[in-house]
C-alpha cells in the first residue's frame, strides 16, 4: 500500500531587506502562499479479492476493460474535470470477480466496506493551481454506474473558478491568529469533502507540543467560496 504524501509541513520566514516595494511584497507573499498550499498524493485505499485464488486483477491500461465500461467512465470524467479533464491520466486499477468471491465468502453483513467490480486511479496534474499530484479514484459497478468518486460532481471543471490559494491562507491565518494559534506552524491538505460535494483545504494548527500528547486545531475552508466549512479539534497520543 501506497503512503500519502499529501500532508505538507510549512514554517513561514519572514522577509527581511531595507528596501521592499510595496508591490514587489505583495507579489512574494502570493507566491509564498500559494506554492505552501499544494498536494502531491498517491492512492491508498484501493482493494483487492483474495480467497482460495485470486479474485481481483490490476491493470494499467484500460484494454481489458469493456467498451461500455470505458464510455461511461470516460464521460462521467469529462462531465466533472470539464476543462481539467486533458490533465487526468490513467494509472492504474482493479478488475474483481465479485461473482466467485462471494460464492466462496457469501457472509456480507459484517463487512466494513463495499468494493465494486472495478476500480479506476487517475493521476491529475495541474502545478499551476496546486495540484502536482491528485489521485481521482472512480468505483464502478458492472453496469458502468459510477458508485463512488473522490472529485465533487459539479463546480469543480474550470480553472477559472478556483478562489487564489493565497486567499483561501489569508482566510486560515486570520482564523488562527483569531485563535491564538501559531500561524506560522501548521499542516495543509487538499481533500475531497463528500458531505458538501467540494474540494477543501485542510489545516491542522498545534496547540500542544506534539511529541508528548498532541491537540490540533482544524480548519477545512472551500476551494470553490472561500467560505469556512468545518471547525474542530482532534487529540493524538504518540507512545515510545
Amino acid at each position: 500500500m501506497k503512503r500519502d504524501r499529501s500532508v505538507m509541513h510549512y514554517n513561514r520566514k519572514t522577509l527581511r531587506g531595507t528596501l521592499i516595494i510595496i508591490m514587489l511584497l505583495i507579489s512574494s507573499f502570493k507566491s509564498s502562499s500559494q506554492e505552501s498550499m499544494v498536494v502531491d498524493a498517491d492512492i491508498t485505499d484501493l482493494s483487492a479479492l483474495i480467497g482460495s485464488k485470486k479474485y481481483s486483477f490490476y491493470i494499467t491500461d484500460l484494454e481489458d476493460v469493456p467498451d461500455k465500461i470505458k464510455y461511461n467512465l470516460d464521460s462521467y470524467l469529462k462531465i466533472i474535470l470539464g476543462e481539467l479533464y486533458v490533465n487526468a491520466v490513467f494509472k492504474e486499477g482493479y478488475i474483481s470477480d465479485l461473482d466467485g468471491y462471494f460464492q466462496e465468502n457469501p457472509n456480507t453483513f459484517d463487512r466494513g466496506w463495499v468494493i465494486t467490480k472495478y476500480q479506476f486511479v487517475f493521476d491529475l496534474k495541474k502545478p499551476e493551481i496546486g495540484i502536482v499530484n491528485y489521485p481521482i479514484k472512480v468505483d464502478v459497478d458492472e453496469y458502468g454506474q459510477v458508485i463512488e468518486c473522490n472529485w465533487p460532481r459539479k463546480w469543480f471543471g474550470k480553472v477559472n473558478d478556483f478562489v487564489e490559494r493565497s486567499k483561501i491562507k489569508a482566510k486560515a491565518m486570520k482564523w488562527a491568529e483569531k485563535n491564538t494559534l501559531n500561524s506560522t506552524d501548521f499542516d495543509v491538505d487538499l481533500i475531497y469533502d463528500s458531505g458538501n460535494n467540494t474540494m477543501s483545504w485542510k489545516f491542522r494548527f498545534p496547540k500542544e507540543r506534539p511529541d508528548f500528547s498532541g491537540s490540533y486545531q482544524m480548519l477545512e475552508i472551500d476551494w470553490s467560496n472561500n467560505e469556512i466549512l468545518k471547525e474542530y479539534t482532534i487529540y493524538t497520543t504518540i507512545s515510545h
